[in-house]
């Protein structure tokens, strides 16, 4: 045994430490340590989520509403309505002049003009009231028209070149030669104007579909030979305004003398691209651009 005052070892049975000389009888027992009770460790409080950050739509104000209730209506973003957007704009502009006359109201406002006071004034009243009835500026459908009118007039210089051509060779071939003009440019309006349904339709079925089967592929072709078609007819009708100004010049310079210049100063421009085409231009690469730039979100 061991003494609990030094800790020397002793025999057992001894009533005293043979080291110390403590009592070794009632010795009080080594204290036991307390157990350690280990506090839980506190919770945290539950923390909620944050809020995700509002999505906006649009640019902001009432356009970022109107665009967000829009999306939420119509099930598209902000690409498909752009697209969708052009579309529209473009099809109701392709249904506006596409082909302006500017020379037909100054023509006949020169006319006019000349005509004086002649029979009482009755010369001038009726050149007046055909300019107030005829339209200087043409729609496709009109266009179409005038391809006709062309035709037949093609047609009825040829048959007047064909009776001259006995006596007078000279004015027979140039009857010939402006019957081919007349001719092949009423066959460029026909085929303008079947381009021109074409891409109507193609619009209308790209619309339809983007709706039903959220598809953009058959718009997004519509859109583009729309800009094709009104840009050849923008260009058509400024490379012809300088053609037939070239020709009408020597025409009526050959024939006219001083005074001729006068006249074609007078009347001029002869042909120019109306709004309809520009719009319809400015509105399809607006939807192409959209289909590329802008995100569907």
């Amino acid at each position: 045994m061991f003494c609990p005052h030094c800790g020397s070892q002793q025999p057992d049975g001894a009533v005293f430490c043979g080291n110390c000389g403590q009592s070794m009888v009632d010795a009080p027992s080594a204290p036991q340590a307390a157990p350690v009770h280990q506090a839980p460790a506190p919770q945290q409080p539950f923390a909620a989520p944050a809020p995700a950050p509002a999505v906006h739509h649009g640019f902001g104000g009432f356009g970022s509403n109107f665009q967000g209730t829009l999306s939420a209506a119509t099930g598209f973003g902000k690409r498909s309505l752009a697209m969708l957007g052009g579309a529209v704009a473009s099809f109701v502009c392709m249904f506006q002049p596409w082909i302006a006359m500017p020379w037909i109201d100054k023509a006949l406002g020169y006319a006019a003009n000349q005509a004086g006071s002649d029979n009482y004034g009755l010369n001038q009243a009726a050149i007046t009231s055909a300019k107030a009835l005829v339209n200087n500026a043409f729609d496709m459908p009109h266009v179409f028209s005038l391809s006709g009118a062309l035709r037949g007039l093609s047609t009825g210089v040829n048959n007047l070149a064909m009776q001259i051509t006995s006596y007078d060779t000279s004015a027979a071939a140039q009857a010939q030669q402006a019957a081919g003009s007349l001719g092949l440019v009423a066959n460029v309006l026909t085929i303008l104007f079947v381009l021109w349904v074409a891409c109507v339709v193609a619009m209308i079925a790209g619309v339809v579909i983007k709706f039903l089967k959220k598809q953009d592929v058959v718009l997004f072709a519509s859109l583009g030979a729309s800009a094709v078609l009104s840009l050849v007819c923008i260009i058509g009708a400024l490379v012809a305004n300088g053609q037939i100004d070239g020709a009408l010049t020597q025409m009526l310079a050959s024939n006219g003398g001083s005074s001729a210049f006068a006249v074609i100063t007078t009347i001029k421009p002869f042909l120019a691209p109306a709004y309809g085409a520009v719009l319809t231009l400015i509105f399809s690469i607006a939807g192409l651009v959209s289909a590329f730039v802008l995100k569907e979100d």
